[in-house]
């Protein structure tokens, strides 16, 4: 087995460039350290508001590469981008290539495979067949496309127990998949190298829109996309508003509902209670973000694993999520409240933190603990560095 990594080319690959800089940057240093040869594949297309930053891409300490790949499904745009990426493979000649996505996931792979990369692994975040939403024989029909679109990895690695465990059941091998977990990114990390956690206070970003220290605020910070069910928190929220006049909630997030999000904060008049805006937010931007918040909360009704808990956990800010896997397996009793996923629940929890702020404090500091010792090292990079060496032993 090689106990360095010297030459060796890696491709990391996301449709959205953020999900690279997000996600990947502790591996990345890993890579870079052990002589990898480092390079990262994102769509040149604005997703998810945004255009790929490439300077944002370089800082990880590889090569950036960019292709017209759109998110969702576009079968042409998808085919030209597959050629597109089967010949910079071709160029580039990786030893491995590592997607992240559903798109990417499906394209990249199929790239790889074309161009015969000799090894191809994909972070599989999340499937697609647990969206309940779905009727019943589409569910059917994406797992088999998933399940299918698996046997294109030589691995496939999961940030969760309930998304292995339900992705072994439609038909992943069970041998080629791996629980690797999640680091928390570094913004979030550099949060528990200081002395604690700090009293929530307001920045320029919530100054502008009229919070101030009075005021207890409700965070989030999510994709602003039906599944993340945002309207069952704004509906809380009129609940709440009404009961307690201190309490402000503030809403950060872009995507496809932020005009139906809008338009119900109007119907439900909660223009002065209820903020949502979609400001870029650069790493230190979202961390002095979380740190204004007295409570998070987020009412998905879907998550691969729910990373924002974990790092709302990171700065001392008490979270409530949805009583669901794998939600539960990140919020830790003690540390959050996990809750029925309706708007009677959220609204009994914040109305519960809202009201015993001594209790709250006391969560905020088991909270900041359980992420230190759960998330705070490289744990997950060091389980993908781990396969990437045991896939090249196969070769030796």
């Amino acid at each position: 087995m090689r106990s360095e990594l010297q030459g060796i080319r890696v491709v990391h690959a996301a449709t959205c460039a953020n999900m690279l800089t997000a996600f990947d940057r502790v591996l990345a240093r890993k890579l870079i350290e052990q002589g990898a040869e480092l390079h990262l594949l994102a769509s040149s297309l604005v997703i998810y508001g945004r255009a790929p930053d490439i300077e944002d891409l370089r800082s990880l300490g590889g090569t950036p590469h960019t292709v017209a790949l759109p998110a969702g499904v576009h079968p042409w745009a998808s085919f030209k981008a597959t050629i597109a990426i089967y010949r910079l493979f071709r160029e580039i000649k990786p030893d491995i290539v590592h997607t992240r996505g559903s798109v990417m996931g499906a394209v990249g792979r199929l790239a790889a495979r074309l161009a015969r990369v000799p090894h191809v692994v994909h972070h599989q975040d999340d499937l697609h067949a647990r969206e309940t939403r779905l009727s019943s024989p589409l569910r059917w029909l994406v797992a088999r496309v998933e399940s299918f679109l698996s046997r294109l990895s030589d691995k496939n690695f999961f940030v969760s127990g309930a998304v292995q465990s339900d992705a072994i059941r439609q038909g992943f091998r069970a041998g080629d998949s791996v629980m690797v977990g999640h680091d928390l990114s570094d913004w979030v990390a550099a949060e528990l190298a200081t002395d604690g956690p700090r009293a929530a206070s307001p920045t320029a970003l919530t100054r502008q829109h009229g919070f101030n220290p009075e005021h207890f605020v409700v965070g989030c910070i999510s994709r602003l996309e039906a599944h993340k069910g945002i309207d069952v928190l704004i509906r809380a929220a009129a609940e709440v508003c009404s009961e307690f006049d201190e309490v402000r909630f503030f809403i950060r997030g872009n995507g496809p509902e932020r005009n139906a999000l809008q338009q119900l904060i109007r119907d439900l008049r909660l223009e002065e209670r209820v903020v949502l805006v979609h400001d870029w937010l650069d790493q230190e931007g979202l961390a002095d973000l979380m740190r204004s918040f007295d409570l998070f909360a987020l009412p998905t009704r879907r998550e691969g694993f729910g990373m924002v808990f974990a790092e709302a956990m990171a700065f001392g800010v008490v979270p409530v999520g949805p009583d669901i896997a794998p939600v539960n397996e990140v919020i830790s009793p003690g540390a959050g409240l996990l809750v029925e996923p309706t708007v009677q629940g959220f609204v009994d929890a914040i109305r519960q933190c809202v009201s015993d702020r001594q209790r709250l404090a006391e969560m905020s500091s088991t909270a900041r603990k359980f992420a230190q010792e759960r998330w705070g090292g490289t744990a997950a990079a060091d389980r993908v560095v781990a396969v990437y060496h045991e896939l090249f032993a196969q070769n030796v």
